[in-house]
């Protein structure tokens, strides 16, 4: 979703912009002008306030097979195909960080806090430590998926723990089957790793998958039940030639499917929100602005609308997911933030 209300289509670069990175996140502020002077009466009149719903800052954790059998065409894509995206204007201000399976090669741990820990600190792109630890990656070892991917998601939660109003999000890549000398592996370890996508996702965490040529028909049916239960549908598979920018614009799809959806409530220069006030306006494009209804939580959405992930003290405002489509789909639309007629 593009346009003023900044959403997922154009506006994925802009939005982890807000503050990604080492530090915190820009709540958009709300200034407050007034209609009317002070009168000889009890009350005084004011507007009613709009603002540009800002999507949440997006940081995105890769986790990269570096197994021997990436050696050669793959390796070298993945180089090419991470680089370019951490270096498009497109991506600035998104927050990275990553490692990669498996660490130690044909010796590898299996130890998931070591996948976990990230091999470069966060920061926001363009980020010249993360490309060239990026570029630095070799072929070499087995593929400990289990352990992999549970760090990876680890560390997310770790992310989303330090940085509340941020969307972290999993990108894991690889060319084979679990296998190696961490359990479970080959067509075992297929329940575990869905277990860990769906608990990601449960967390608010969308775990990404991206396959390399000749995958096996079991690696293949494994990265699409991550993905599938990671919230993402389906894999992506890349195909052989032109394999580094396959790799790049799927990147670009996931930084565009991972905005738009969860916006940050806005803070105030002046009197205070009442929460129970508080519109989302979405218009789509070439339409007619639209109030969705807040519902109290995500079990109670049914068609359009929108909630807060904490109803007492909310920092999040999240469309229902019949508005999340419609939003991401609209390129042209836009999604306000109306605080109501408040008082100082």
């Amino acid at each position: 979703m593009g346009g003023q209300g900044g959403a997922a289509g154009q506006g994925g670069g802009a939005a982890g912009q807000g503050g990604s990175g080492q530090g915190g996140s820009q709540v958009p502020d709300a200034d407050f002008t007034y209609d009317a002077p002070n009168l000889d009466v009890a009350q005084e009149a004011c507007a009613v306030v709009k603002v540009k719903a800002e999507p949440l800052p997006l940081d995105l954790y890769f986790m990269l097979d570096t197994s021997g059998s990436m050696s050669g065409t793959n390796i070298t894509a993945l180089h090419q195909g991470v680089v370019n995206f951490a270096n498009d204007p497109s991506a600035a201000g998104i927050g990275v960080s990553g490692n990669h399976f498996a660490i130690g090669g044909f010796n590898e741990t299996c130890n998931a806090g070591d996948y976990g820990t990230p091999a470069v600190p966060w920061h926001t792109l363009p980020y010249p430590a993360f490309t060239n630890w990026v570029n630095s990656l070799q072929a070499d070892g087995y593929t400990p998926s289990v352990p992999a991917l549970t760090g990876a998601v680890n560390a997310c939660k770790a992310r989303i723990q330090s940085e509340p109003t941020h969307k972290c999000v999993v990108v894991f890549v690889t060319d084979g089957q679990p296998e190696g000398n961490c359990p479970p592996t080959n067509q075992a370890a297929k329940a575990p790793l869905g277990t860990i996508a769906s608990g990601s996702c449960t967390a608010g965490i969308p775990v990404f998958a991206i396959g390399f040529p000749n995958l096996t028909a079991l690696g293949q049916d494994i990265v699409n039940y991550v993905a599938q239960q990671g919230c993402t549908n389906q894999a992506f598979i890349i195909q052989a030639g032109s394999m580094g920018a396959q790799f790049t614009a799927q990147l670009k799809v996931i930084q565009q499917a991972s905005l738009g959806c969860e916006f940050l409530m806005p803070t105030t220069d002046a009197g205070a929100i009442d929460q129970d006030k508080v519109e989302m306006k979405y218009t789509p494009g070439g339409g007619t602005e639209q109030t969705l209804p807040r519902v109290d939580a995500q079990g109670n959405c049914a068609g359009d609308g929108w909630y807060y992930d904490n109803n007492s003290n909310p920092s999040k405002l999240i469309l229902c997911p019949d508005s999340c489509n419609k939003v991401k789909a609209d390129t042209q639309g836009k999604v306000d933030v109306s605080l109501g007629c408040l008082g100082s």
